[in-house]
């Protein structure tokens, strides 16, 4: 199967409200989750010493604090591979068959990190707010929201800690999707690149933070620091190809929004209208050395060529 004939069916389940309780299911917008097979399912990695779950909804009078990461739950269900590939299953291309997602979803990672660390490596507040002025600039804030509260096992470093949460977190987010797998989605949105003749070609060159532990973005399972620039079909980015590990103030993408993100949305959109979506290139956005930046540029442009834009 080529590039231009990558077909994905996105199916979506809109999620107005997480309850928890003593099964996982969903029904008419409301997501019931077990309480105790999400623990259990955290909690197979030793790195974690235990979770509590909370859900909050938006306009309730609640502030996250400590916030890593917000996943939208996705799960394959027909296709190559895993949805978030290289950490729920292995590093195979995906970005065809069907994808079920929890629309209106996020799951954030809330914790502390077991030692202190400074500079680049040094671990940044995530606030979210659920109500009042802040939530215009709380981007989970118009989302139903479950909480994973983890504390950190006695032998973790921070590194190993950072690991095992995002891990847990994926695994949960694919975990709770699967409870729509034998169920009619609302809606299906179809993602292809099929030929578009006489269009202008556009490509999204998608600029990633990759600086090391607690500013890094993980592409197929592998933080992409010593990476050059990579053709992406849109479609893997849907799949969850790509995965946040930076928690920097300012420059902060979390998982949801690398798989929902409104360029790639705009762009498919776009698509045989009034432009030919060429393809994503995935590119590191800090270098260290004015070399490593004009090396980058220079694959940039060159794979662009190659695409046709």
């Amino acid at each position: 199967m080529t590039f231009l004939t990558m077909r994905l069916d996105v199916a979506s389940f809109p999620v107005h409200r997480a309850e928890l309780g003593a099964r996982t299911a969903y029904a008419a917008g409301v997501l019931s989750v077990d309480v105790e097979a999400v623990r259990a399912l955290v909690r197979r990695d030793p790195r974690i010493a235990d979770v509590r779950l909370e859900a909050v909804h938006p306009g309730e009078s609640a502030r996250i604090l400590r916030a890593l990461d917000a996943v939208e739950p996705i799960t394959k269900t027909r296709g190559d591979g895993a949805a978030f590939p290289g950490f729920n299953g292995p590093p195979v291309t995906v970005g065809r068959g069907v994808t079920h997602r929890l629309a209106g979803l996020v799951v954030v990672a809330v914790t502390e990190f077991p030692f202190p660390a400074g500079g680049v490596q040094a671990f940044e507040e995530g606030i979210i707010e659920m109500t009042g002025p802040g939530a215009e600039h709380s981007g989970c804030a118009d989302r139903a929201t479950l909480c994973l509260v983890l504390t950190p096992g006695a032998a973790a470093t921070n590194a190993d800690y950072d690991d095992a949460v995002r891990r847990a977190t994926l695994r949960v987010a694919d975990h709770l999707a699967s409870a729509t797998t034998a169920l009619t989605p609302a809606h299906t949105e179809t993602f292809a690149l099929d030929a578009a003749p006489g269009l202008p070609r556009i490509v999204w060159v998608h600029q990633v933070r990759a600086q090391g532990p607690m500013v890094q973005t993980f592409l197929y399972g592998h933080e992409i620091s010593g990476a050059l620039p990579t053709i992406l079909h849109p479609n893997e980015l849907l799949d969850g190809a790509l995965v946040s590990g930076n928690y920097k103030i300012g420059s902060r993408t979390p998982t949801y929004v690398h798989t929902r993100h409104p360029a790639l949305l705009s762009l498919h959109a776009r698509h045989g209208r009034d432009a030919a979506f060429a393809g994503v290139i995935a590119a590191r956005g800090h270098h260290e050395t004015e070399a490593l930046k004009q090396r980058s540029a220079s694959f940039v442009a060159k794979l662009a060529g190659m695409l046709g834009a």
